[in-house]
């Protein structure tokens, strides 16, 4: 992945601490990259008006249907909304600059909203 790369840890008193930041750096870029190599197959839509009903969700929340056939992947921390979501309740569907879930997906009867990643059509 092009991009800084970081800096290698320097020496002396703050070598340890300078070490684990450059080592959590390291795999988030490492992260960041493999996430971003995963292309669906399919363009993802996008919902400008009404949204789309929900088809379904996993019983965990992490993966998600839309009744025109397009499947997503929530952001961890977005699970617990996902669970409280209903099939047919009518889903938002916003294009975001998030590298890693670029879409935000907004339930319209709750006005509660999740990143998300289009992972292709069924």
């Amino acid at each position: 992945m092009p991009g800084p790369n970081p800096s290698p840890p320097p020496s002396g008193n703050n070598r340890l601490v300078a070490l684990t930041a450059w080592t959590c750096a390291a795999v988030v870029l490492l992260s960041l990259s493999a996430c971003k190599s995963t292309k669906p197959k399919s363009k993802p839509p996008t919902s400008p008006g009404g949204g789309v009903p929900l088809a379904g969700h996993t019983s965990n929340g992490l993966n998600l249907g839309l009744r025109d056939g397009s499947s997503w992947q929530v952001q961890p921390v977005g699970q617990g909304k996902v669970l409280r979501w209903l099939p047919g309740d009518p889903i938002l569907v916003q294009r975001l600059p998030h590298p890693v879930f670029p879409f935000r997906l907004l339930n319209q009867r709750t006005q509660q909203a999740t990143l998300a990643r289009f992972t292709g059509r069924n």
